[in-house]
């Protein structure tokens, strides 16, 4: 099984000098990639189907950029550059095509130098990445390059390297094959998690994770960010504020990741099942009074998290379908009250047997009874009064991670 870790560098002047100039090779590479591939699209897009050229794969833009660098001095800088970094850049960008074909992403655009955010991989058969001691890194081309996490990356050896930057600092993010430690049995069996945006995660057992939104940091940055729209392009005035801009989107993002990883760390530990719904986030983030609310709960890294650790970890992740009414239906009787779709009614009250329980814990335990009551699983469908003899649409559940 393959894991990533990650840390921060502490290079020295020269070497971050070598880090940016891989950057704009890595960059470069990718749009000349694209340009040549758009060419070869508008020079056969007339042409019937039988008489086009076959599109260039990686491996004949590397021919042809490896002829170039030989033959043309406006491409002959490339030579003092990571190799790797070129073939990694080129890879990247066939498998973006790759990607848009199938439907998962859009059409690649061109990268920008004023991107603060950059990145390049390297990896050599004969010189791999590896370790010289508990807190420096050799890589290909380089040496060593000191890291500030000691005694975190472990001994053994790296498939790759990723060198990245957020304009201010340099990361290594090593891609190395291991197993994850062992985690102690469960205390619970199976738990159904509601996300929300009061409180982020409501678990069936009546635990609740929140995820408070710092007023105070995001004042600072309405007001870093106005200061940077006022200040002549291209100054240094402009410069410095965009980076006090950036310091501060950092800070709100590591304190998001932080509680992020500790929550879902926690749920997959202490139980064998998760189940959770699958939420339409693309969609919820239409409703403009709550985008920003939604955005800063991070729905879908949750998700992802739980994803990848419930893999390492054997443990089973499981979707509820989003049409799945989890907050109108009582968690006691199964009746539904269709009054509880305003977000405003934070107590759910069934008007069949009177039982009265906080709406998000309420929606946990739906979601969590999903699969063990036998009328869900079997596909029975719940009408408009809570009948389950009646039914109206079919919920289904997708296993996402079941080992």
């Amino acid at each position: 099984m393959f894991q990533s870790r990650k840390v921060k560098l502490k290079p020295i002047k020269a070497q971050a000098e070598f880090f940016r100039k891989n950057f704009g090779a890595a960059r470069f590479i990718y749009n000349w990639g694209l340009e040549q591939l758009i060419k070869h699209w508008e020079e056969n897009k007339d042409k019937e189907k039988k008489d086009r050229a076959k599109r260039p794969t990686s491996y004949d833009l590397c021919k042809e950029l490896n002829r170039l660098k030989n033959t043309d001095e406006q491409y002959a800088w490339l030579k003092d550059v990571d190799s790797h970094a070129i073939n990694y850049s080129l890879a990247n960008l066939n498998e973006a095509f790759k990607r848009c074909f199938t439907g998962v992403s859009k059409y690649p655009k061109f990268k920008s130098k004023r991107d603060s955010r950059q990145s390049y991989s390297t990896k050599n058969g004969k010189a791999l990445p590896r370790l010289k001691d508990s807190n420096h890194i050799l890589l290909p081309k380089i040496g060593s390059v000191k890291f500030y996490n000691r005694n975190y990356l472990p001994e053994v050896e790296y498939k790759r390297a990723t060198i990245s930057t957020d304009g201010d600092y340099f990361y290594c993010s090593v891609l190395l094959e291991g197993e994850p430690k062992e985690l102690p049995e469960p205390l619970h069996e199976s738990v159904g998690i509601d996300l929300g945006v009061k409180t982020a995660v409501t678990t069936s057992h009546g635990t609740t994770f929140h995820l408070k939104r710092n007023h105070r940091l995001e004042r600072r940055l309405k007001r870093a960010q106005r200061i940077v729209s006022r200040r002549k392009k291209d100054s240094r005035r402009r410069l410095k504020a965009r980076k006090r801009l950036r310091n501060l989107y950092r800070k709100i993002s590591n304190q998001r990741n932080d509680f992020i990883n500790k929550t879902t760390s926690t749920l997959v530990s202490e139980n064998q099942v998760i189940r959770m719904e699958d939420l339409n986030t693309k969609g919820m983030m239409k409703n403009h009074c709550l985008a920003a609310s939604i955005a800063h709960a991070s729905f879908g890294e949750i998700k992802r998290q739980l994803t990848y650790k419930c893999e390492w970890y054997e443990r089973s992740l499981q979707l509820v379908s989003r049409f799945y009414p989890s907050s109108q239906l009582c968690s006691h009787c199964g009746a539904r009250n269709k009054e509880m779709k305003n977000l405003n009614r934070r107590t759910f009250v069934c008007h069949t047997c009177g039982f009265s329980l906080d709406r998000d814990l309420n929606a946990a335990i739906n979601i969590d009874n999903f699969c063990t009551r036998r009328e869900w699983e079997t596909g029975i469908k719940a009408n408009d009064r809570g009948d389950s003899s009646s039914a109206k649409r079919r919920y289904s559940l997708s296993s996402v991670a079941n080992r």
